[in-house]
């Protein structure tokens, strides 16, 4: 048996095109459903993200090591798809700088898991 097979999803193909972000390989199509493997995005990073901006806006550098994401790579595909969806926002400030800042949308997501 194989324990490292990616497993795989399914989802009405009416819904496909609402949530084509998260999807990331199509393997069966039907007339009623699609099958795919899905990007990998937890909730827990996510909520990490947005609480390193919750209150203060902050330079990438500085997003980056509170955000307490380990991989740069990890870190960048979260905040583009924050970004993408409107819960985060960046603002370059001058040539050099850039700043991010959470959005009324964010702070909206957050509050949806806390208690």
């Amino acid at each position: 048996m194989n324990f490292h097979r990616l497993r795989t999803s399914r989802i009405s193909n009416l819904l496909v095109d609402d949530y084509s972000y998260f999807i990331g390989e199509v393997t069966q199509k039907d007339s009623m459903n699609t099958r795919f493997r899905a990007k990998d995005f937890s909730i827990i990073s996510i909520i990490k993200i947005l609480e390193a901006l919750n209150g203060k806006s902050r330079s990438f550098h500085d997003f980056y090591l509170k955000s307490g994401v380990g991989m740069k790579s990890s870190f960048l595909s979260y905040s583009n798809m924050l970004q993408e969806f409107g819960l985060i926002e960046k603002k370059a400030v001058g040539k050099v700088y850039v700043f991010y800042s959470i959005t009324q949308k964010g702070r909206m997501f957050l509050g949806l898991f806390r208690k």
